[in-house]
């Protein structure tokens, strides 16, 4: 039965590569309606539409077959290969993450040769403290870009500095006038130190007789214009900023020091005259 099936449909496909149509097997359909008779409703309508979908497959590989896409020979198929196009898809991958921003430069400028260059910020000066005091008072200077800072000045005249941080810098005031500072970024002109008045902070030795050469303590006295002792005109000399040599005046008497600038006066300790 197998034998004969193989043979006539080798048969069949002969036929078929002539143009002719087929002859179905009578033993094939007989086997095939005793089949469906036996089985329940259900089954034979799945049959039939198998039927029919087998029906649909043989014709599409027959219309196939005439078109010379396959051939057959009784003893072995051989397949005929269209050449297609060749469509080659490249896998991209995942996508590369964006690069970070880079920091944006100061002040950006160009030289010559047309490269970018940075310059730092020029320095700044926001504050001084205390904004009044006497010569060779410390003064913090406070503000932006001090780091590089060469030359700090008070009215004109050169002071001693130390530069803190990038943000403040101490100095000696070796006078009154504006404060300025200068770098290698640039410069900068700040608030204007004042000399503050005189205040006599001791006496020595405290008593003795007239023309007793009497050391006055104390601060500001750069620029002093008189002394006394109780009222009485004494001579004298600046020896400092912070301290006066004075003879105790004939006529004078126990009474306070005192001590004058253009900026002001004061009175302090007191001196004893003797006889």
């Amino acid at each position: 039965m197998n034998i004969r099936r193989s043979r006539r449909t080798d048969a069949d496909l002969e036929k078929r590569l002539r143009g002719e149509r087929p002859v179905p097997d009578d033993g094939l359909v007989r086997s095939i309606m005793a089949s469906m008779s036996t089985r329940p409703v259900a089954a034979r309508r799945r049959a039939v539409r198998l039927g029919l979908a087998g029906a649909l497959t043989v014709a599409a590989c027959a219309a196939f077959a005439a078109a010379g896409g396959v051939s057959y020979a009784a003893s072995q198929a051989t397949h005929a290969v269209t050449a297609v196009k060749t469509v080659t898809l490249k896998a991209t991958g995942a996508a590369k993450p964006s690069a970070k921003p880079k920091p944006k430069p100061i002040n950006p400028s160009a030289d010559t040769s047309g490269k970018s260059q940075y310059t730092a910020e020029p320095p700044t000066i926001k504050s001084i403290s205390p904004k009044s005091g006497c010569t060779n008072s410390a003064v913090k200077i406070k503000g932006k870009n001090l780091q590089s800072i060469t030359s700090v000045k008070f009215g004109g005249v050169s002071a001693a500095f130390t530069v803190k941080n990038n943000d403040q810098i101490g100095a000696i005031a070796p006078g009154p006038g504006a404060v300025s500072v200068s770098g290698g970024n640039g410069s900068a002109v700040g608030p204007t130190f004042t000399l503050g008045p005189p205040k006599v902070k001791s006496v020595y030795p405290k008593e003795g007789p007239v023309g007793t050469n009497v050391t006055i303590g104390g601060s500001c006295f750069t620029g002093a214009t008189f002394v006394t002792f109780n009222g009485v005109s004494a001579s004298f000399s600046v020896n400092s900023d912070t301290s006066i040599s004075a003879t105790v005046p004939g006529g004078a008497t126990t009474g306070p020091v005192s001590v004058a600038t253009p900026l002001g006066s004061d009175s302090g300790k007191k001196f004893t005259v003797t006889p």
